[in-house]
């Protein structure tokens, strides 16, 4: 005994001789002891005509399909399923009408069928691939934050000492240099070193050169008043900008723990801030030596090739000093700052676990085999990752140059990966 399925018209005879009424509605009910009834679903509506002897009723019925025992969740804009009881034929009934399939034209193809179409046809399935794909940008998403700031306390907080990580010649120096080219580089670009160095050993004391003070040259009055066409040099100081700046420096040095007396801004005239002058690498190179002498310097920092920012007084500082390693035999052991991408630059954090990929094996290194003593082989580069404290000194040291305060300052300190950690490597030289 079989339920009537997608057909449009049918009729049945049986020599039953009942004589009970139908009852003529929306669904058709016979006796009992004539039909089987199902509780099924409701699709589509057909109309037949049944025989009981002599008598003939026209009927309502649905095709349908057995409601399964699996239950589904009910999308909320599809529409409540209807339960009714159809009517199943008695064995006797015979089929006269050849049942005629219903077929539903193929759907066209359109732009947007897609998600649409996909919770029309099965909701559940859409919902669930929704589902699944908020989950994998969830995940996603965790692991991009979770990871770089897994690291940075590991680095700044467990390995932050490790001889593989930070090289003998920065930990074991009594006197560190910093080279830089305009006050404030050394907040912007150098703090994790500079804190690191100092903070791991409270014996070392730190130096910090700034080859000028950052103002920028001044054109000359106009011809009608100067005596002579000429671009002049204020020796750094326009309007008094350069005496305010070594001030500052001044405050940002304190910050930082480097002591006052080694905290110099020159005021030389071929080494003012200018965008599109190369420095004299020659001068340079002699003021270098000179401090280093001065001071008993023992490890030199400064800027790699690329300057960090590109700048070209920077680059030139980075050229003076590689020349000074490169040919001064008594030079001491230099590091440079590594220059990256402008978009890994203002990446922050989110660029740690990529430059942490070429300290793999150190790090694997320092965690499962920890040691205060390096080979040479890991001599040559540095890790050092900034603690809370050091980034909120960090911030108190740059607050000490007001008169460069500006709101892509601001942005910088929060989104700069150089505030965070600086990877260095070592100027090769002949010592």
């Amino acid at each position: 005994m079989s339920t009537v399925r997608n057909c449009k018209y049918y009729k049945y005879m049986t020599g039953a001789t009942k004589t009970e009424p139908l009852v003529l509605s929306s669904y058709c009910s016979v006796p009992t002891d004539l039909v089987t009834t199902r509780t099924t679903t409701q699709t589509e509506h057909l109309a037949g005509i049944v025989t009981f002897g002599s008598e003939t009723r026209s009927i309502v019925s649905t095709s349908s399909f057995v409601r399964g025992p699996c239950r589904r969740r009910r999308h909320p804009h599809q529409p409540r399923a209807a339960f009714r009881t159809t009517v199943d034929p008695p064995p006797s009934a015979v089929l006269l009408v050849r049942p005629r399939l219903i077929v539903r034209p193929a759907p066209t193809p359109s732009l947007q069928r897609g998600d649409d179409m996909l919770k029309m046809e099965n909701p559940v399935q859409w919902l669930v691939a929704t589902r699944t794909r908020r989950r994998v940008l969830i995940r996603v998403a965790a692991l991009v934050v979770v990871v770089p700031l897994f690291l940075q306390c590991v680095l700044a907080y467990l390995l932050g000492g490790d001889a593989r990580l930070l090289p003998p010649a920065l930990q074991h120096a009594k006197n560190v240099l910093i080279v830089t080219a305009h006050p404030d580089d050394e907040c912007l670009f150098f703090s994790p070193t500079i804190l690191g160095v100092l903070d791991r050993n409270h014996r070392i004391r730190g130096g910090l050169l700034v080859m000028s003070t950052g103002a920028s040259p001044v054109l000359a009055p106009p011809l009608a008043v100067r005596r002579r066409p000429s671009l002049t040099m204020d020796a750094g100081n326009n309007d008094g900008i350069g005496e305010t700046r070594k001030k500052e420096l001044l405050g940002s040095c304190a910050a930082l723990g480097i002591d006052s007396s080694r905290c110099v801004a020159l005021d030389h005239p071929e080494l003012q801030d200018n965008p599109k002058l190369w420095w004299n690498t020659t001068l340079i190179e002699s003021i270098v030596g000179e401090h280093v002498a001065k001071w008993d310097i023992n490890a030199i920092i400064t800027f790699d090739e690329g300057g960090v920012s590109g700048h070209i007084n920077h680059r030139a500082v980075s050229a003076a000093v590689s020349e000074y390693v490169a040919n001064d035999a008594s030079a001491p052991p230099a590091f440079k700052l590594v220059t990256t991408a402008v978009l890994r630059k203002y990446s922050g954090l989110l660029d740690l676990p990529l430059t942490a990929f070429s300290f793999t094996w150190r790090l694997f290194a320092a965690v499962f085999f920890p040691s205060d003593e390096a080979d040479a082989q890991y001599s040559t580069k540095a890790l050092i990752a900034s603690t809370w404290n050091r980034y909120l000194l960090t911030r108190r040291a740059f607050a000490s140059h007001d008169s460069q305060y500006s709101w892509d300052r601001h942005l910088y300190m929060i989104l700069s990966r150089y505030v965070w950690f600086n990877d260095l490597t070592r100027i090769p030289g002949k010592a």
